[in-house]
Protein backbone atom coordinates (compact mmCIF):
# COMPACT_ATOMS: atom_id res chain seq x y z
CA UNK A 1 0.00 0.00 0.00
CA UNK A 2 1.11 3.54 -0.61
CA UNK A 3 4.69 4.40 -2.46
CA UNK A 4 7.79 2.47 -2.50
CA UNK A 5 10.92 4.74 -2.46
CA UNK A 6 14.30 2.91 -3.24
CA UNK A 7 17.11 3.99 -3.14
CA UNK A 8 19.07 2.21 -6.41
CA UNK A 9 18.68 0.56 -9.30
CA UNK A 10 18.70 -2.86 -7.65
CA UNK A 11 16.15 -1.92 -5.07
CA UNK A 12 14.35 -1.15 -8.39
CA UNK A 13 14.80 -4.24 -10.05
CA UNK A 14 14.10 -6.12 -6.56
CA UNK A 15 10.35 -3.67 -6.26
CA UNK A 16 9.62 -5.06 -9.81
CA UNK A 17 10.18 -8.69 -9.01
CA UNK A 18 8.30 -8.67 -5.44
CA UNK A 19 5.41 -6.76 -7.22
CA UNK A 20 4.92 -9.07 -10.18
CA UNK A 21 4.15 -8.16 -13.84
CA UNK A 22 0.92 -6.46 -13.14
CA UNK A 23 3.92 -3.42 -12.70
CA UNK A 24 5.13 -1.77 -15.74
CA UNK A 25 8.16 0.41 -16.27
CA UNK A 26 5.86 3.19 -17.00
CA UNK A 27 4.50 2.97 -13.27
CA UNK A 28 8.34 3.55 -12.29
CA UNK A 29 9.72 7.09 -12.07
CA UNK A 30 12.21 8.90 -10.70
CA UNK A 31 11.71 11.97 -8.09
CA UNK A 32 13.27 14.85 -8.11
CA UNK A 33 15.58 14.00 -5.52
CA UNK A 34 17.24 11.24 -7.59
CA UNK A 35 15.33 8.55 -5.61
CA UNK A 36 13.37 6.18 -7.66
CA UNK A 37 9.46 6.24 -6.47
CA UNK A 38 7.66 2.56 -7.82
CA UNK A 39 3.68 3.32 -7.89
CA UNK A 40 2.06 0.14 -7.45
CA UNK A 41 0.14 -2.85 -5.71
CA UNK A 42 2.39 -4.91 -3.31
CA UNK A 43 0.14 -8.78 -3.24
Amino acid sequence: MGDVNLNNHNSMIFWRRISGPRVEVDRISVAPSGNIIGAGEMS
